[in-house]
Protein backbone atom coordinates (compact mmCIF):
# COMPACT_ATOMS: atom_id res chain seq x y z
CA UNK A 1 0.00 0.00 0.00
CA UNK A 2 1.39 3.22 -1.10
CA UNK A 3 0.88 6.57 1.66
CA UNK A 4 -0.27 9.24 0.15
CA UNK A 5 2.53 11.38 0.77
CA UNK A 6 5.41 8.99 -0.15
CA UNK A 7 3.59 8.11 -3.73
CA UNK A 8 5.05 8.34 -6.76
CA UNK A 9 4.40 11.76 -7.60
CA UNK A 10 6.95 13.09 -4.59
CA UNK A 11 10.04 13.79 -6.87
CA UNK A 12 7.17 15.83 -9.70
CA UNK A 13 5.34 17.52 -6.61
CA UNK A 14 9.47 18.51 -5.39
CA UNK A 15 9.98 19.31 -8.98
CA UNK A 16 6.90 21.66 -9.35
CA UNK A 17 7.31 23.38 -5.74
CA UNK A 18 10.52 23.94 -6.71
CA UNK A 19 10.44 25.44 -9.87
CA UNK A 20 7.60 27.64 -9.54
CA UNK A 21 4.44 27.98 -7.33
CA UNK A 22 2.39 28.17 -9.95
CA UNK A 23 3.25 24.69 -11.44
CA UNK A 24 2.74 26.19 -15.18
CA UNK A 25 4.76 27.38 -17.99
CA UNK A 26 5.28 30.85 -18.69
CA UNK A 27 3.86 30.04 -21.97
CA UNK A 28 0.61 29.04 -20.78
CA UNK A 29 -1.89 31.53 -19.62
CA UNK A 30 -2.05 32.43 -15.97
CA UNK A 31 -5.59 31.11 -14.35
CA UNK A 32 -8.55 33.11 -14.33
CA UNK A 33 -8.74 34.08 -10.75
CA UNK A 34 -11.93 36.38 -10.47
CA UNK A 35 -10.15 39.91 -10.07
CA UNK A 36 -8.95 41.50 -12.76
CA UNK A 37 -5.50 43.62 -12.38
CA UNK A 38 -7.62 46.83 -11.86
CA UNK A 39 -9.36 45.36 -8.76
CA UNK A 40 -5.90 44.05 -7.62
CA UNK A 41 -4.06 46.95 -8.05
CA UNK A 42 -6.73 48.97 -6.23
CA UNK A 43 -6.72 46.70 -3.44
CA UNK A 44 -2.70 47.05 -3.01
CA UNK A 45 -3.43 51.46 -3.35
CA UNK A 46 -5.60 51.11 -0.58
CA UNK A 47 -4.17 49.21 1.50
CA UNK A 48 -0.62 51.46 1.26
CA UNK A 49 -2.69 54.89 1.43
CA UNK A 50 -4.74 53.94 3.95
CA UNK A 51 -1.98 52.16 5.98
CA UNK A 52 0.53 54.99 5.72
CA UNK A 53 -2.54 57.51 7.00
CA UNK A 54 -3.29 55.46 9.73
CA UNK A 55 0.69 55.31 10.24
CA UNK A 56 0.46 59.18 10.48
CA UNK A 57 -2.30 59.47 12.89
CA UNK A 58 -1.01 57.05 15.34
CA UNK A 59 2.19 58.88 14.84
CA UNK A 60 0.65 62.32 15.29
CA UNK A 61 -1.32 60.43 18.29
CA UNK A 62 1.70 59.41 20.56
CA UNK A 63 3.82 62.43 19.72
CA UNK A 64 0.37 64.70 21.14
CA UNK A 65 0.99 62.28 24.53
CA UNK A 66 4.52 62.63 24.73
CA UNK A 67 4.21 66.25 24.85
CA UNK A 68 5.57 67.39 21.42
CA UNK A 69 3.16 69.70 19.70
CA UNK A 70 3.49 70.37 15.37
CA UNK A 71 5.21 73.91 15.41
CA UNK A 72 4.84 74.04 11.67
CA UNK A 73 8.80 73.33 10.60
CA UNK A 74 10.58 69.53 9.78
CA UNK A 75 8.01 66.82 8.63
CA UNK A 76 5.21 67.79 11.17
CA UNK A 77 3.08 69.59 8.42
CA UNK A 78 2.92 66.51 6.14
CA UNK A 79 2.16 64.29 8.94
CA UNK A 80 -0.45 66.51 9.95
CA UNK A 81 -1.99 66.50 6.24
CA UNK A 82 -1.75 63.27 5.69
CA UNK A 83 -4.58 61.59 7.23
CA UNK A 84 -6.35 64.77 5.81
CA UNK A 85 -6.12 63.96 2.27
CA UNK A 86 -5.30 59.89 2.53
CA UNK A 87 -8.30 58.68 4.37
CA UNK A 88 -11.09 60.43 2.10
CA UNK A 89 -8.93 58.89 -0.90
CA UNK A 90 -8.87 55.57 0.70
CA UNK A 91 -12.63 56.08 1.28
CA UNK A 92 -12.72 56.86 -2.93
CA UNK A 93 -10.81 53.89 -3.81
CA UNK A 94 -13.32 51.62 -1.72
CA UNK A 95 -16.05 52.38 -3.35
CA UNK A 96 -14.47 52.81 -6.62
CA UNK A 97 -13.34 48.81 -6.34
CA UNK A 98 -17.30 48.08 -5.14
CA UNK A 99 -18.10 49.49 -8.61
CA UNK A 100 -15.58 47.47 -10.04
CA UNK A 101 -16.73 44.02 -8.54
CA UNK A 102 -20.10 44.49 -8.48
CA UNK A 103 -20.05 45.51 -12.40
CA UNK A 104 -17.56 42.04 -12.96
CA UNK A 105 -19.75 39.87 -10.78
CA UNK A 106 -23.43 41.56 -13.02
CA UNK A 107 -21.09 40.87 -16.28
CA UNK A 108 -20.42 36.78 -14.86
CA UNK A 109 -24.04 36.31 -13.67
CA UNK A 110 -25.35 37.20 -17.46
CA UNK A 111 -22.83 34.75 -18.46
CA UNK A 112 -23.43 32.18 -16.29
CA UNK A 113 -26.97 32.65 -15.16
CA UNK A 114 -28.22 29.73 -12.40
Amino acid sequence: MRHQFYGGTAGRDAARILGGMSGRKSSEPPAESGASQAERSLTFMIGAVGGVSLLAFVGLLIANFAGVHPDGSGIWPMLVLLPYVGFPITILLIVVLAVLNARRRAQQDRKNPR
